[in-house]
């Protein structure tokens, strides 16, 4: 059967919190999470005041999980713009998707 755990050495751990790859205080401090924003140039100022033409669009990456030695990220700006997650029931399409999403507003603000 295709869909039988397998227990084996591998460096990919068998959980992890998301906490742990963006940080405890992106919970904790909401100015924590609004500062990521403004160095991933993604808040829009609403000021008014003429701002700065950027030299080359921003990224959209995202942390969507642990590898064997970092984060994993995806970014939709180079590795996109379209995506297709697959695979048998249970092996974890929906967390996957789930983590993206977060990844993607820790990272990111709405605007």
């Amino acid at each position: 059967d295709s869909s039988t755990v397998i227990e084996d050495s591998s460096d990919i751990p068998n959980s992890v919190m998301f906490l742990s790859l963006v940080g405890n205080e992106t919970a904790s401090d909401a100015g924590f999470a609004v500062e990521r924003w403004r160095e991933n140039n993604t808040i829009i100022d609403r000021s008014g005041a003429t701002l700065p033409r950027l030299k080359k669009a921003g990224n959209l990456r995202a942390i969507v999980g642990q590898g064997a030695t970092d984060a994993m990220t995806l970014d939709l700006r180079t590795q996109g713009p379209h995506a297709l997650v697959g695979g048998t029931t249970g092996a974890g399409k929906s967390e996957f998707l789930q983590a993206w999403v977060l990844g993607m507003a820790a990272a990111h603000s709405p605007d």
